[in-house]
């Protein structure tokens, strides 16, 4: 599957008695056989490479929390001497 934004209308024919229209503005995810018929006539923009994917399409998620990395604090600890 793929994600795309049609900048015209676009007509997908899985078959040939089917046929999936997609209206100029629409952000959909296809399959990648139309996403791929769309970007080579000019009429969609891909929109997979907004994020980083694993093979099987599922979204990679980094956090510290996941990857075992602890954040730093955004501001310093008082450490009670009163200087300022």
């Amino acid at each position: 599957m793929s994600r795309v934004r049609f900048t015209e209308d676009f007509d997908y024919k899985p078959k040939k008695s089917i046929t999936v229209a997609y209206l100029a503005g629409m952000e959909k995810t296809v399959k990648r056989e139309c996403a791929a018929q769309a970007i080579a006539a000019g009429k969609a923009v891909s929109l997979d490479g907004n994020k980083r994917t694993r093979d099987h399409g599922e979204t990679e998620i980094t956090s510290p929390a996941v990857d075992g990395t602890a954040a730093e604090s955004p501001r310093e600890e008082d450490n009670g001497s009163g200087d300022s």
